[in-house]
Parts: C-alpha cells; structure tokens; sequence
C-alpha cells in the first residue's frame, strides 16, 4: 500500500514525539520536508523508515523507546503468565495475537492503541468477544499443517502474545522461523525482545534489516535461505502489511492486524478498527 493524503499528518505527528524525545527541535523543518518531498510510489512505512535513519543517526544510544518497550514486555510477560488459555480454540490464539497488535505508542486512533501497559489486562477479556472483520483462520490452520512457517513480529510487548500463538501453531507446523529487526527502530521488535520472552526455545530467530516494513530482497545468506524454505508467512501488523503488499511471492501470507488507519481499513474493505486474519494467496 502505497503513501495517502493522509499520511504526512500521522507521520509528522509520530516524529514530532520523537524529536521532543531526543531534543532534536533544530530537525523538525527538515523532517516536514522530507514527508512533503517523498515520493507517492513509497510505501508509509519506507518513509517513516528514512527519516528513522535521519533522527537516530546522531544519537549515541539509538534505542530511543527502549523503557517504554521494557515497561511492556514486563506488564505483557506478567499477564501471559497468568492467562489461562487451556480450552483456547486455534482462532482464539488468533485473537490473542491481534490484541498484540494494539500495544503502540504513536497510533493517532486512541480506540485502535493501547499504550499504558497497565491498560492491557483490563482491555483483553472485551477484545477476545470482538468478531474478525476478516476471518480466514480455519484456513491459516490448515495451511500451516506439517509446514514450514516464516512469523514476522511487529512491536514490542505484542510479541508476547505472539509467543502464545506460535507455541500453538507448532501444535501443527514442522518449524517456524521468527523474524524480528536487526537494531532499534521505533518500537519494533528486536532479538533483546525476541529472548525476553524465550522465543529461541521456539525456533530460529532471524534478524532482517531495520528498515521500514519487511522487504524479502533485504534478506540475505541464511536468513534468506530459511525464508526460501519456509512455506508460508505470517505478517503481523500494518507496516509489514503496507510492505508485502507491494511485493510480489510465491507463498500464501497471513497479515494478522488491527486497522488502526482509515486508509489501510479502505484499502481492505473494512471499517477502522477492524480485525483481520486475511489470507493472500500466491498468483497461479
């Protein structure tokens, strides 16, 4: 999915906390310029990625949100700890993963975003009555069956319900390669996320490149090797939703997210916060 007209106010409110975080006021005229002067063939995700690279390259320690990510893990870690999810169906794993995708911290829609982490346990129980917009995990159930699956995270805090999920996938798959980013970026997830919550004991994780989104030709040597190898993909979120729609593959893949923006919603046919488990199936 390409840039909208609606993209640079969202984006330019994003990098406004960002700036204000790292006291980079003197950027903030050149970061509007870079939205402005971006290019409609960009994806959202490509820009907020560029303009990542430019607030960070100067900082020492450019692991801007890493409290507000540790604050998340640990509440996440707590609630899933206690969950009891025994009698839960596959599509309520489902569930649990989308509710993950609500944990951020610069969605302009307060309805689609939780970001105090002491919030996260009062909203779960409601969210598990939610229905799916788009509903296509009795499919991803039998598509994962003795396969080989490639997982996609997105932000921090929510890859602890993905750990929930994959735990259950592997009920049925033969492996799965966990992919997370190779650096800080945003709130995304990285490898310091992935072992926080012990996702090594699940499966190989793979480091791709921090750039906006997931693009498959950034992978190289084994990481590209395990991503050639898997069977499907499961993308978590709207940034990697935004990304590989754009590209093409020979795989089915799951995009597995709450729409929190009006463009991605219309995009999809499916009023904003809306919850999807949408299967795209590869071109015959």
């Amino acid at each position: 999915m390409k840039k909208t007209e609606g993209c640079y106010d969202c984006i330019l409110r994003f990098f406004k906390d960002i700036i204000k975080k790292t006291n980079q006021y003197n950027k903030l005229e050149e970061v509007k310029r870079m939205i402005k002067n971006s290019s409609s063939d960009l994806t959202p995700a490509v820009i907020v990625g560029d303009i990542w690279k430019f607030l960070t390259k100067d900082l020492k320690d450019k692991d801007v949100l890493k409290k507000e990510k540790m604050e998340m893990n640990r509440e996440v870690k707590k609630i899933i700890e206690n969950l009891d999810y025994e009698k839960f169906s596959f599509k309520d794993f489902v569930k649990l993963s989308i509710f993950g995708n609500l944990i951020d911290f610069y969605v302009a829609n307060l309805k689609s975003r939780i970001c105090d982490p002491k919030k996260i346990k009062e909203n779960l129980q409601p969210f598990l009555s939610e229905p799916l917009a788009i509903d296509d995990g009795d499919k991803l159930e039998e598509l994962i069956d003795n396969r080989t699956v490639f997982y996609i995270t997105d932000n921090a805090g929510e890859i602890g319900f993905d750990n929930l999920f994959i735990k259950k996938i592997l009920e049925k798959a033969k492996k799965v390669y966990i992919a997370v980013k190779d650096s800080p970026y945003s709130n995304d997830t990285t490898k310091e996320d992935a072992l926080f919550f012990d996702m090594d004991k699940l499966g190989n994780i793979i480091e791709f490149p921090s750039i906006g989104g997931f693009w498959i030709d950034s992978l190289k040597g084994k990481n590209k090797k395990a991503f050639d190898e898997s069977d499907i993909i499961i993308a978590k979120g709207q940034a990697n939703f935004e990304t590989l729609t754009e590209q093409k593959s020979d795989k089915a893949i799951a995009f597995i997210l709450r729409t929190k923006c009006p463009y991605i919603s219309r995009y999809i046919g499916v009023p904003i916060n809306s919850n999807i488990c949408w299967i795209k199936m590869p071109l015959q």
